[in-house]
This record gives structure tokens, C-alpha cells and sequence, in this order.
């Protein structure tokens, strides 16, 4: 019985191996978070600190070809991986969100006196890819999607400042990040 499990086992082992080679990067990128695309010759820079605010410059030798139409964020397309990630603990952060984005972003705490809850919360990825986007801002969602995600359609729309607004984006009177007053307008 034993010959018989190492032959599956490797059945299967070669199967998969051909199945994931043969995959597309539309299927991957489903599954993995960064993969690149097949017509990008994608050279990792071996140049950079793990110390975020000693990141050495990109220049031509190791700068990823990218799609015009994507958005990168710096440290992603730069490939400086250690200026948010720890190299020794896979895939975690230097610094928890917000302190983390806050290291090259604005923070919002100091400029407003109100908060939208996710900035609040420090959910920065609620609204943002931490990569690439096709959206600019890294916006995961674009318009209204990407408030109508949180907040209720039917509830938002039928408060009377709303009467008549059609299609206008959220952000045409409203600040995603804070503002003066609740409402966060602009």
C-alpha cells in the first residue's frame, strides 16, 4: 500500500505543478497578491534598506515595466517590500495601519477634528489598495461604490440633503478622509 501513496502523491504533485504553470495571471492574481504580469520584466532591486526611510532611488536598472493604465504605490512599484513589510515575518507590517501609511501620507488627525470612521479606525485598506489600483488614489471601489459598500443606499439617499443629487459622486460634497463638522463636507 505504501508504493501505491508515494505514486499518487506524486501524480498529483506533477499535476498541480502543470496545472499552476499553465495558469493564467488573470487566475493567479486571484489567489496571490502581486503577481506580475507576463509582459513585465519585473527585476528585483536588491538595493534597498530594511530601514523605510533609507530607500535608495529607482533608476533604470531596476525599475519594473508597468501598464499605463494602473496606479502603483511608490514602495510596490519601487519593489522596497521593507518599507512596509518585515522581511523576516512574511507579509506583516513594519508598523501597524495607520502609523504605518503615516510614515509617507498625511496624517488626517491632525488636520481635521472629524474623522471618517475607517481613517479613524485606521483601516487604510478599507478604501485603498496597498499596490496597484486601475483606479487613481489606489481606490478599490470608484463613485459611489466605494461608499455605498459601507453605507446603506436607501438610507443615505433618502435624507433630505440628498434630494436630487442623480449621479454625482460622494466626494463632490463630502471629504473621505475628515472635515470640520460630522458630515465631513467639503
Amino acid at each position: 500500500m505504501g508504493p501505491k501513496i508515494k505514486y499518487i502523491f506524486i501524480v498529483v504533485l506533477f499535476s498541480l505543478i502543470a496545472v499552476f504553470s499553465a495558469c493564467s495571471h488573470k487566475t493567479l492574481s486571484i489567489f496571490f497578491d502581486g503577481v506580475p504580469y507576463p509582459d513585465n520584466t519585473m527585476i528585483i532591486a536588491s538595493n534597498y534598506s530594511s530601514n523605510p526611510t533609507e530607500i535608495a532611488p529607482v533608476n533604470k536598472i531596476n525599475a519594473p515595466i508597468t501598464r499605463p493604465e494602473m496606479h502603483y504605490h511608490m514602495p510596490y512599484l519601487e519593489k522596497a517590500c521593507t518599507a512596509c513589510h518585515n522581511e523576516k515575518l512574511m507579509g506583516k507590517f513594519i508598523l501597524p495601519q495607520p502609523a504605518l501609511c503615516y510614515q509617507c501620507h498625511e496624517d488626517f488627525s491632525t488636520i481635521y477634528t472629524n474623522l471618517h470612521a475607517p481613517v479613524e479606525a485606521g483601516e487604510c485598506t478599507v478604501c485603498h489598495s496597498p499596490h496597484m489600483s486601475e483606479r487613481a488614489g489606489l481606490l478599490l471601489q470608484t463613485g459611489r461604490q466605494l461608499c455605498l459598500d459601507c453605507h446603506d443606499k436607501a438610507a443615505v439617499l433618502k435624507l433630505e440633503n440628498h434630494n436630487g443629487i442623480g449621479d454625482a459622486d460622494c466626494t463632490e460634497c463630502h471629504n473621505p478622509h475628515g472635515g470640520s463638522e460630522s458630515n465631513l463636507l467639503n
